[in-house]
């Protein structure tokens, strides 16, 4: 499952019961959490018991917000889950807290990411108000996010440049003028900076939408 850890990482026990060893809950390691689970909600591998995978999405939602969880979502839809099936699972929780954050991950979830940083990107765009569209075309071109039909969004994964670096950034960079030269205005952004400086993405992508639109 895509997971993006938008604040510091930590092992995270769900527990049925009250009580958790004191060795855990003094451990800065772990986060110790009371959560009403199911049989059906969970598994046993290797003689531990675990969340199944559409639970496991919906408690990230619940515990981590929109940004976290709509990666995890779109994961499952990448993946081939059944959206019925991660809405009956919702409803079938009943009430609890952060179930609506659950459910604007599940409406705003899309199988079309393509990666989990894609997924973060577009979950900033939406909590600012924004429409982002998942793989823009453009011609044969395909963009990671289109916002109004005109300003592109590309997040670069590291990878792509470890090999044949000078043909790979002459290739992206001629695939950037021919979508420029059609009118689009695109920006490009690493992971990296969009974990460490969401607000600063946000802003750089502000101030391009209304240089246009004023």
């Amino acid at each position: 499952m895509w997971v993006v850890a938008t604040t510091e990482e930590r092992v995270e026990l769900s527990a049925t019961a009250r009580s958790i060893g004191a060795s855990i809950r003094k451990n800065p390691r772990y986060q110790a959490r009371h959560f009403r689970l199911t049989e059906a909600e969970t598994y046993t591998t290797e003689g531990c018991r675990a969340t199944k995978l559409i639970r496991t999405a919906i408690d990230i939602a619940r515990t981590h917000g929109f940004p976290e969880g709509l990666v995890a979502f779109d994961w499952l839809l990448r993946v081939g889950v059944d959206t019925q099936h991660i809405r009956r699972q919702i409803e079938a929780m009943g009430r609890f807290k952060g179930a609506r954050i659950a459910r604007q991950c599940l409406a705003h979830a899309t199988p079309l990411s393509e990666s989990p940083y894609e997924s973060l990107a577009r979950a900033l765009l939406i909590a600012a108000h924004f429409d982002p569209v998942p793989q823009f075309s453009v011609g044969r071109y395909r963009a990671d996010l289109g916002i109004d039909g005109w300003l592109l969004i590309e997040i670069d994964g590291d990878s792509k440049y470890e090999y044949g670096t000078a043909e790979t950034i002459r290739k992206e960079n001629d695939r950037k003028k021919q979508i420029e030269n059609q009118g689009y205005r695109v920006l490009r952004y690493r992971p990296g900076f969009l974990l460490k400086n969401p607000q600063g993405f946000l802003n750089e992508v502000k101030t391009a939408y209304t240089t246009r639109v004023s």
